[in-house]
């Protein structure tokens, strides 16, 4: 902002008629400098300059507005008179009345002579009546040479102001105000280029630290994880309801380990405990979950309380499946739903351009670096932003119209994780999430028992650590189980039915394992091209083997599958069978029951029914002969 007082005066002598390089050479001479004034005036001409138009001259007077700005020189005291007559000014008066009206010019730098002006009247000094204008006789023109005041001393008024003389220049208030202006504008733009550069360029930005965590995860094939999700919910108000809790919490610790290799078959195992708690008294449920490929496998232990919430012949069947592994089959549900997704829902790499064009969690905040399990890791606030998420599903454009409905139906429950926040840290040297935590709000309306119901407020806190990423994932399948099938017969059948059935025979064991030994053998022929045959499925060769003890070896020592238990015969004496056709495009897998009079015999492959006769086949299964007790099975 350029001196009001210099300011001031250039604007009153634009009505004048001095041309502005003989102000300029005064105002020098005065000792004000070059880039003050050039400030002023170029800070009138961008106010002046568009109320030329709209502003038209008094009628009789003829005033020039050249390309340089004109102006007379007027003594100190007129010009304030005057330009308080006719604006009213939206700048404080920061003139300081203590110091003298012109100051010597420095001692280094001569002023330069001012121009010759025509020879005109002097004009009279204006008094200080607000209605007054001055007269339009410009004065003589200057003295060419300036005269040095007389110090003042402490006693001494400031000298009046001379007719002639242009506005002085103030001692330290243009340093000030320049020193002001560098200083404010330097912070700007250090502090604007620092943090465009550390929010968008640097590699320590949040943003950057979310896209690189992004880049590192699609690398990732397995990893460990445990934490806790806790739902918190309180009656806000009494209540004179005595069954209303005040207080209640939900809460789930977990750990567990997960191997992603192949996203249509995970291999999992996860352990966790779920507590209820209210009023001091809690409910406990302990379970493990197995999932190798296509078999799942769930055990569960149930506490009294949650036992007595039964019927009694309920309660004495579940205190029987109590701490029991129970096994479900996932295959055929694998085969009527994965082959009808869009390859792009199983594509890795298309999933991965999809997340990155849709960030979906959004940085907010950087906070200092902390250690997490041994790991400096970067700490990071975020937030969820539902519509880009909504994005993000509805950008594969390859889904059918009925996953597109299941699609859509996601993203409107979606819409209530909008409030999803939380923090996050990045380890520094892999750039892979080390831990989360969130918050998300649950709206809850108020219970509509009685008008005095309370309110309830509720969230959802979860906190998740991760660590041994790509380290082999080791999931052992359980050496004694209940099939789910086995369970619905005996549950509908009877207490006492259920009772007979255990421990599990070693018939429905056999049965178990054939499923399992299926599921083994599809995954194998995804990944090779053939059944087992050969340990190195990239081979162009193909040598069949010579039985069920070479397909063991075979499926545990080819790495890609991450498989590290084969089912063997319950009993020692005996062992599952194995034959594969010359080409490795058929298989046989066979057991021998010790019941030949078991039901399911009736439903399975006989020899007459064996595409391309039995005898094409290599390996140890030689018949399927139903009266020997032997069970087959085929791809």
């Amino acid at each position: 902002m350029p001196d009001q007082h210099l300011l001031k005066y250039i604007e009153l002598q634009h009505k004048k008629g001095i041309p502005q390089d003989e102000i300029i050479t005064l105002l020098l001479g005065k000792g004000w400098k070059a880039f003050d004034i050039e400030d002023a005036f170029r800070f009138f001409d961008a106010r002046v300059s568009p109320q030329i138009s709209s502003n038209p001259e008094p009628e009789g007077e003829t005033i020039d507005f050249p390309s340089k700005h004109t102006s007379e020189i007027v003594p100190h005291n007129e010009l304030e008179v005057l330009y308080e007559s006719q604006h009213s000014s939206p700048f404080p008066d920061i003139r300081n009345p203590n110091l003298p009206i012109e100051k010597p010019p420095p001692h280094h730098t001569p002023p330069p002579p001012a121009p010759t002006l025509p020879q005109q009247s002097p004009e009279q000094p204006l008094e200080h009546k607000p209605q007054q204008s001055p007269t339009e006789t410009p004065p003589p023109p200057p003295s060419r040479e300036l005269k040095q005041p007389s110090p003042l001393t402490a006693s001494e008024p400031p000298p009046p102001p001379q007719g002639s003389t242009a506005p002085s220049m103030p001692r330290s208030h243009s340093k000030k105000t320049s020193i002001s202006i560098v200083v404010a504008v330097s912070i700007a733009l250090f502090g604007g280029g620092a943090a465009l550069y550390f929010g968008y360029f640097s590699n320590n930005s949040p943003n950057h630290l979310l896209l690189s965590m992004y880049d590192a995860l699609q690398r990732v094939n397995s990893f460990s994880f445990d934490g806790t999700l806790a739902i918190d919910y309180t009656f806000q108000n009494s209540s004179p309801l005595d069954v209303l809790p005040l207080d209640n919490a939900l809460q789930l610790k977990f750990d567990g380990d997960i191997d992603v290799t192949d996203l249509n078959k995970p291999t999992l195992q996860f352990s966790l405990d779920f507590e209820s708690s209210s009023r001091g008294e809690g409910v406990n449920l302990l379970a493990d979950i197995r999932y190798i490929h296509s078999a799942l496998y769930l055990r569960a232990f149930l506490d009294d309380r949650i036992l007595g919430a039964f019927a009694t012949s309920t309660s004495e069947t579940l205190r029987l499946l109590n701490n029991q592994w129970i096994a479900f089959t996932t295959g055929a549900l694998y085969d009527q739903y994965v082959p009808n997704l869009s390859p792009e829902l199983t594509n890795r790499n298309l999933v991965a351009e999809h997340l990155n064009a849709h960030p979906f969690i959004r940085a907010t905040r950087l906070f200092s670096p902390e250690e997490i399990n041994g790991a400096m890791s970067h700490h990071v606030g975020f937030m969820f932003d539902s519509k880009i998420f909504q994005d993000f599903l509805l950008s594969f454009e390859n889904l059918t119209e009925e996953d597109r409905v299941e699609t859509e139906d996601v993203v409107a429950y979606v819409e209530t994780l909008d409030a999803l926040h939380g923090e996050l840290w990045i380890g520094k040297l892999d750039f892979l999430p080390r831990k989360v935590t969130f918050d998300i709000p649950l709206p809850v309306e108020s219970l509509e028992f009685t008008p005095s119901s309370p309110a309830v407020t509720s969230s959802f806190l979860g906190t998740l650590f991760f660590n041994q990423y790509n380290q082999p994932v080791v999931v052992e399948r359980p050496q004694t189980f209940f099939t789910f099938e086995q369970i619905f017969t005996q549950f509908f059948g009877g207490i006492g039915g259920f009772e007979n059935s255990l421990p599990q025979s070693p018939d429905d064991r056999r049965l178990s394992d054939l499923q399992t030994i299926q599921s083994d053998l599809r995954n194998y022929y995804e990944h090779c091209g053939f059944y087992p045959g050969n340990a190195d499925c990239g081979s162009s060769s193909y040598k069949p083997i010579s039985g069920y003890n070479d397909l063991v070896a075979v499926l545990l020592t080819t790495s890609s599958l991450g498989i590290v238990n084969v089912p063997r015969d319950p009993s020692s004496r005996q062992s599952y069978l194995y034959a594969v056709s010359p080409d490795g495009q058929h298989y046989l897998l066979g057991a021998v029951l010790d019941d030949p009079l078991h039901p399911l015999l009736d439903s399975d492959l006989d020899d007459g029914l064996i595409p391309g006769g039995l005898e094409s086949y290599t390996g140890d299964l030689v018949t399927c002969n139903d009266e020997l007790g032997i069970y087959c099975l085929s791809d």
